[in-house]
């Protein structure tokens, strides 16, 4: 169970960065090396943590046999 709520801790936080990121980077004017440097880090961390949530999923359904719907 433990698992699972820090599973979804760390999917809400990479959805914020994720979604900060594209928010912030409509609506700011913007300096090149915080357009072209910090942005793609922060889009690419936040992409990073959804892909290590969704394998954790896949590797507990395999070790487990059972999906989640």
């Amino acid at each position: 169970m433990k698992q699972k709520f820090n599973r979804s801790m760390l999917a809400i936080v990479a959805l914020i960065i994720v979604l900060v990121t594209l928010i912030h980077g409509n609506t700011a004017e913007i300096s090149i090396f915080h357009g072209f440097i910090l942005h793609p880090v922060f889009l690419l961390s936040g992409l990073s943590l959804l892909a290590v949530v969704i394998k954790q999923r896949s590797h507990d359904q395999f070790k487990t046999g059972v999906t989640h719907d």
